[in-house]
């Protein structure tokens, strides 16, 4: 089959411009194909490693939880007393230990179970976290189980102090069955050591793994997609997977397994810690997860991550069609073009072609060939019109001659036959034209043309044809083999194929080097689009920037998770604030590169923020370093808790310092830490450029990370503080002895403290009566800051009472030597101690009696007394005084009868009176006169002692005054005395005034008027004025026996005073129980503890005092139990309230033995 030229040269260019373009298109594809694979699968490969990192992070503190409670100070002690086999000892360190535990266990929420397992693998304490209510429960003995043949103690058991185990990750297990709901736990376990270093059993804490499964969980709801999550361990089986049927094969009996859902897949997780890869349609990346690198290295999960081919790659499928379309496009418009401009070129040398063959055949067959330009075409077409006609002219003139076949020779008539010279040459030249036409017409451009002569026009324009023919097939081969770097030079303006070609060349040009640009991962340059019709062009630009759409998205995956990764590897660990503050803020502008920053605490009680920590900051006298809420920036971003960014600063005062230059800043980015819900400060950067949305949003994440951290560190500095505090009850239990010596000095300390309370106490007592004036106004005031006061005095009296408690109680109980293991030195320091007390707490009476005067809240209880009882009472408290100073006491009754009064209100004018009569005389005598003057009875004491000046005379009966300091502090005293002696004498109705002379004495007159007595006279209350004297009457004649076997549970949040009470209560052969709170007590009856008696404290953290009160009256059984209340306040109020609660008695603290023991005979009997 033979083709036209125009169909050759079309065929030629046609193939040429699909091999090229299909290399070059194949070239870019498969690069930017193998760019965004790779892209993608490192993408893959960064997601899992950061989730393996926040899980082992998360582990990281378990082992040190381990240790320092395998350590604890209060188990140490309670091995030794079990060694020792001191019952009352293993029962209160037993209690100490147990509350200690379960606030810790309740703090951290991280561990589902504690126990303690000895050293046969019994258990012997199990505390169980429930996660729902967060509470903390102890397993009762009946339920305790043997875990001699566990794992994790015949391992643990056998590893040096210090080592630890893990287990398998698996469902907690309770009497061999699976516990439900499922608790997946890993198993922590450490040898319990004594001081010995023998070992006394195992500690293992069942930490609670869901708190790991819910970090994947968490991950899995970021993702939104297809994407799945499993945790294995090295035989395959499922940790954690979406499905939950297919967790924990082993123990549920099923047989759901990695290796049967993704065969042969596991192999290549072998001695790898990190892979990823394809296999068939899905990407699977791991990581391998440690518990613990430097226990146990072979003791590993895998974290796997399996994602979809399809989903992975949807940006590149979409990708593959717009690459496709683009290259149709090309080869479509590149096809358009070249037959565009080979027909041009060829149709007028088509029919010039057409009418020489037809001449060569001697047919004269005209066709109207159209072809404006001048070019060689264009003459090829001239020279043969006028070819044509001169051949019609000739034809017509030799007809005769010749029949026109140029195949046959032409005979000539004669030797002048010229025509036929002429028809003979020109057959000649016609065939020779014919034969170059039908080889161009084949594509043969190799034959040459003679020309004639400078006039042979048509053989000078032929051989031009081929010329330019040849160009054009040269530049067109070099294109086929993918050489675009050719010349040309058009012959002329009107040279359209050759322009075009050249523009073509230039196209192709430009796509090449865009799809170089995108092999190399280089997406900001792209090609000009020649028009709107150029749909190359266009959808290559599309290509390009969806590519540099999906590597920007790319790029700023890979820096959140590198520089979260690297965030919370940098400041884990880190247990100081004002350090972990630090390490964030210069953490956070480096990686953003900003040039300074600061961090703000949040103070929750004072409710502002202060600056803990910053980043190349240089500080301002006019700059603040702490704000309110709502003030500056700072302030309004803690209000608002929404982050503020500053742009254009201008004329700012802070500015950026280094060594030599000052900048000033161009942002500064304000965001609040907050941290489920509740703000823990504020940070704000600044930088000399503009924060890019990538980095604010990377600031807002770590912030998030940052509070977290913030909220670890201050809930392990509270845990860290209240145990030091648990530490230092137990150094002051273990020191017993020398705080004994030592009260002294602290009742002093109290005594000055008080001191310094009266004096407050004083300057109120002033601006009370200046504002006398406008007492209508500011009634309402006064009536608040007396209710705030009598507050405080409750308060004081309570924070007073509880240790007064202990002292009180364990000098009495020393006093009395029951084991004879005391010196009579040592027993009359321990009586001393004990005065001492007595005396502190009259101190705080008057304080009380003070507050009660002063709110008119002091009633009297008339009783009819003689002047015999009250002298002689008087007489046995302040004799061995006298005789232990050498003074004289002397006592003159001239009155010797009986009369009505309120027995205890004039005891206590007598006791203060004659307290300040021998403490200031040091020798002479003190003398007590009683006599009756018509309807007043007279009471005169009168001293040898110091004396008063006379112009001090008028205010010593005013609150909290004293001649001078220098009396207060060689005497001691608050000034109270005489100020309450003097309010009972004004109740009483009568009169009491001094008289004294400086250096030689003092006399106080005191004058009860008789007749008012006698006609308000009450029932008096024996109970009460013999108080003293029937206690100690019970105290000498209690049988000891009736506590015997007795159970008597003590509830109090102090460990003194379980300690003291403890103490008393064992003397005498009773069972105690201990609770450091109203819900413990609960638990303890709820347990099947068999009780007696509840002595109950009020004020207690958890639940008060009263509440379980109520509660245990409420239960019908245990309403039955009889419950004392005791108490440090002391106000009238607080035993109603307390026996309207429930309560069966009342005591307040601190307790005498003799009254603590009175009140368990009545309700023990």
């Amino acid at each position: 089959m033979n083709f036209s030229v125009k169909n050759k040269i079309f065929s030629l260019l046609v193939i040429v411009m699909i091999v090229s373009v299909s290399v070059v298109g194949w070239y870019g594809f498969m690069s930017a194909k193998k760019s965004y694979i790779e892209s993608t699968l490192n993408m893959e490969a960064q997601k899992i490693k950061a989730l393996s990192t926040s899980i082992e992070t998360f582990l990281r503190n378990v082992p040190n939880d381990l240790n320092y409670n395998a350590h604890f100070y209060a188990l140490k002690k309670l091995l030794i007393w079990e060694r020792l086999k001191d019952k009352r000892k293993i029962r209160y360190w037993d209690t100490i230990y147990i509350s200690t535990l379960k606030d810790y266990i309740k703090n951290q929420k991280l561990y589902h179970q504690v126990r303690i397992l000895d050293e046969h693998g019994k258990e012997k304490l199990v505390l169980k976290y429930n996660n729902k209510t967060q509470e903390v429960k102890k397993t009762m003995l009946k339920e305790l189980q043997d875990k001699s043949t566990s794992n994790y103690f015949t391992q643990a058991i056998n590893l040096q102090e210090g080592d630890f185990y893990i287990s398998e990750m698996n469902l907690n297990v309770e009497f061999g069955k699976v516990e439900k709901p499922f608790v997946p736990v890993l198993r922590y376990a450490m040898p319990i050591v004594d001081k010995n270093r023998e070992k006394q059993g195992v500690l293992v804490l069942n930490f609670n793994a869901n708190k790991i499964l819910e970090i994947i969980d968490n991950e899995k709801i970021e993702a939104q997609s297809s994407k799945k999550y499993y945790l294995i361990n090295q035989e395959g089986d499922y940790l954690y997977a979406k499905d939950r049927s297919k967790r924990w094969a082993k123990q549920l009996n099923h047989e759901n397994n990695f290796k049967n859902d993704y065969r042969g897949i596991l192999d290549n997780f072998k001695n790898q810690d990190n892979v990823t890869f394809m296999d068939k349609d899905k990407i699977f990346s791991m990581h391998k997860v440690y518990p613990s690198k430097n226990i146990m290295e072979n003791r590993h999960w895998y974290l796997i991550g399996v994602v979809d081919k399809n989903e992975a790659f949807s940006s590149l499928n979409e990708f593959v069609k717009i690459f496709f379309i683009i290259l149709l496009s090309v080869l479509v418009i590149g096809l358009y073009l070249m037959n565009r401009y080979i027909s041009i070129l060829m149709n007028p040398l088509s029919k010039v072609s057409n009418q020489l063959i037809s001449l060569s055949k001697g047919e004269i067959k005209r066709e109207s060939i159209v072809y404006a330009s001048t070019d060689e075409v264009g003459q090829i077409v001239h020279s043969t019109n006028i070819l044509v006609d001169a051949i019609e002219t000739t034809i017509a003139q030799a007809n005769a001659i010749a029949s026109g076949d140029f195949s046959k020779d032409v005979t000539l008539l004669s030797n002048r036959d010229a025509l036929g010279s002429a028809l003979i040459k020109m057959t000649k030249r016609l065939q020779e034209i014919s034969n170059l036409a039908r080889l161009l017409s084949k594509g043969n451009y190799e034959r040459n043309l003679h020309i004639m002569g400078s006039d042979d026009e048509v053989g000078l324009a032929l051989i031009n044809m081929i010329d330019y023919l040849k160009e054009i097939t040269k530049i067109t081969e070099s294109i086929a083999k993918g050489d675009l770097d050719v010349t040309y030079k058009p012959k002329g303006s009107g040279d359209r194929l050759g322009t075009a070609t050249l523009e073509m060349i230039t196209y192709l040009k430009s796509i090449l080097k865009q799809a170089n640009a995108i092999s190399k991962k280089d997406f900001s340059s792209s090609i000009e689009v020649k028009s709107k019709d150029d749909e190359l062009g266009l959808a290559l630009v599309t290509m390009t920037d969806i590519l540099r759409s999906s590597s920007i998205k790319n790029i700023e995956e890979i820096y959140f998770s590198e520089g979260l990764a690297a965030f919370n590897e940098e400041i884990s660990g880190i247990n100081d604030i004002m350090k972990l503050s630090k390490k964030a803020i210069t953490l956070s502008c480096r990686y953003v590169g900003a040039n300074s920053g600061v961090v703000y605490s949040f103070d929750k009680e004072k409710e502002n923020l202060h600056m803990i920590a910053a980043y190349a900051y240089t500080e301002r006298d006019e700059l603040s370093n702490s704000f309110k809420l709502g003030e500056g920036v700072v302030g309004e971003v803690a209000l608002e808790r929404e982050a503020i960014l500053l742009k254009s600063i201008k004329n700012a005062t802070f500015e950026i310092q280094s060594a030599t230059t000052l900048f000033k800043p161009k942002e500064v980015f304000t965001f609040p830490l907050i941290y489920e819900g509740e703000l823990y400060g504020v940070a704000e950067i600044m930088s000399l450029e503009s924060f890019s949305k990538l980095h604010k949003d990377y600031l807002l994440k770590i912030a998030s990370v940052l509070a977290t951290s913030l909220k670890t560190v201050s809930q392990n500095r509270q845990i860290k503080e209240l145990l030091e505090k648990s530490q230092q009850a137990f150094q002051e239990l273990q020191t017993q002895s020398e705080e004994l010596q030592e009260s002294n000095i602290q009742m002093e300390e109290q005594q000055q403290q008080l001191t310094e309370q009266s004096k407050e106490l004083q300057l109120n007592n002033r601006t009370l009566a200046k504002a006398k004036a406008e007492i209508d106004i500011r009634a309402g005031e006064l009536e608040k800051a007396s209710k705030y006061k009598s507050e405080f005095l409750a308060n004081v009296s309570h924070e007073l009472r509880t240790p007064l408690n202990s002292i009180i109680l364990l000098s009495k109980l020393i006093s009395q030597n029951q084991n004879n293991t005391l010196t009579e030195d040592d027993i009359e320091k321990s009586l001393v101690i004990h005065r001492a007390g007595n005396d502190l707490l009259l101190l705080i009476n008057d304080i009380l009696d003070l507050s009660k005067v002063e709110s008119g809240n002091m009633e009297l209880v008339l009783e009819s007394i003689t002047s015999n009882e009250v002298l002689e009472e008087l007489k046995g408290l302040f004799q061995s005084l006298a005789n232990e100073k050498g003074i004289q006491f002397i006592i003159h009754d001239n009155f010797n009868s009986e009369f009505i009064t309120d027995r205890i209100k004039l005891a206590q004018v007598m006791k203060n009176l004659l307290s300040n009569a021998f403490k200031f005389t040091k020798r002479g005598s003190v003398t007590i006169d009683m006599d009756a003057e018509k309807t007043q009875l007279l009471l005169k004491i009168s001293d040898t002692g110091i004396g008063i000046a006379a112009d001090k005379l008028g205010t010593i009966f005013d609150a909290f005054k004293q001649v001078d300091g220098s009396i207060s502090r060689e005497f001691g005293g608050t000034g109270l005395g005489l100020s309450i002696s003097k309010t009972i004498v004004d109740l009483l109705d009568g009169t009491i005034s001094v008289e004294s002379t400086f250096g030689v004495g003092t006399s106080f007159i005191v004058s009860l008027p008789l007749k008012h007595a006698m006609t308000q006279a009450k029932e008096s209350s024996p109970t009460q004025s013999n108080n003293l004297l029937i206690m100690d009457e019970e105290e000498n004649h209690f049988d000891k026996n009736i506590l015997k076997q007795k159970n008597i549970l003590l509830v109090d949040d102090d460990s003194r005073n379980i300690f003291a009470l403890t103490s008393i209560l064992e003397s005498m052969d009773a069972e105690v129980y201990s609770a450091f709170n109203g819900q413990d007590a609960i638990d303890t009856l709820e347990d099947g503890e068999k009780i007696d008696l509840i002595l109950m404290d009020i004020m207690m953290p958890v639940m008060d005092g009263l509440d379980a009160i109520k509660k245990i009256k409420a239960n019908d059984r245990f309403k039955h139990i009889p419950i004392i209340a005791i108490t440090a306040k002391s106000m009238p109020e607080d035993k109603q309230i307390c026996l309207d609660a429930g309560a069966n008695d009342y005591l307040s603290k601190p307790l005498e033995p003799a009254a603590l023991l009175s009140v368990l005979k009545a309700w023990v009997t």
